[in-house]
């Protein structure tokens, strides 16, 4: 990988963690170690009753999300335990996050298994996860 490459992914990962914590107030910092350890993800957030494992992808051109993006994001959520997520963006685009459905029946109480993924913008992920985490809470 390129010097150039790893600036730009840890460029994205920065900026992935400044608007989760914009919605979320969450905090969020790179994780070096995930190189070593597929079951952590790019982000890893300060509250961990987070659900979901992150994978932030950035490309000059990246108008849909890679299946080998899912598939790399879903062994690693499936190792911790957390929802799968995918955020990425090509160049002049703006942030998309790919997550399971189950997350989102999760968010709205129910509970399912689902191998289909949905998608929604930074605003919808950060919704989901609150809808989750408040229902962990109550429960």
């Amino acid at each position: 990988m390129s010097r150039r490459s790893r600036t730009k992914g840890s460029s994205a990962e920065r900026e992935v963690a400044d608007l989760l914590f914009a919605e979320l107030g969450i905090r969020f910092q790179r994780d070096l170690e995930q190189v070593r350890d597929e079951g952590r993800g790019d982000l890893i957030p300060d509250d961990p009753g987070f659900p979901f494992l992150l994978e932030v992808k950035r490309r000059a051109v990246a108008n849909t999300c890679e299946g080998a993006w899912e598939a790399q994001a879903f062994r690693a959520a499936e190792k911790s335990h957390l929802h799968p997520c995918v955020i990425y963006r090509g160049d002049r685009r703006p942030w998309r996050c790919r997550i399971y459905a189950d997350a989102v029946a999760e968010a709205f109480g129910a509970v399912g298994v689902s191998t289909r993924w949905f998608e929604t913008d930074v605003q919808g992920l950060a919704w989901v996860a609150r809808e989750i985490m408040a229902g962990r809470a109550q429960a």
